[in-house]
């Protein structure tokens, strides 16, 4: 039972209680989970400089649609080290929330709800990309 001061903290209550159980849910079908509080993403993010900087091997085009152009090619190391600040403007907002939660001293994400985030950020890159190409041209 949830209890609160008003119908709306409530239904806040009822939102974050329902979403903890899908993501446990999911974490239990996905059989594993990854490191969470920006730790994935920090990770990311410096190999996403290394790239950028010439350090490591580019990895293959993002579900073919990045980088295809050979025109952009002069500008892959700006678009990983623009990922890579991405990635971290995020982690530091995830900091942020997950200070406030003092009891948690580690805390864990599950697959499923990390690959749907990514995939959504990743559509509106997508979407940001070819809405700069088509502006370009």
């Amino acid at each position: 039972m949830l209890c609160g001061s008003s119908e709306c903290t409530v239904d806040l209550l009822s939102q974050q209680f329902s979403n903890c159980l899908h993501r446990l849910s999911c974490a239990v079908a996905d059989g594993y989970v990854f490191p969470g509080g920006g730790v994935f993403e920090t990770a990311c993010a410096h190999k996403l400089r290394q790239i950028a900087i010439g350090n490591e091997t580019t990895p293959p085009a993002l579900g073919g649609w990045m980088f295809a152009d050979s025109l952009l090619a002069e500008w892959r190391p700006s678009v990983w080290g623009a990922l890579a600040d991405g990635l971290d403007a995020y982690t530091a907002t995830v900091v942020r929330s997950v200070e406030r939660v003092k009891s948690a001293e580690r805390v864990w994400d599950d697959r499923t709800s990390k690959k749907e985030a990514w995939s959504r950020a990743l559509a509106l890159l997508r979407t940001t990309c070819l809405t700069e190409k088509l502006n370009i041209r």
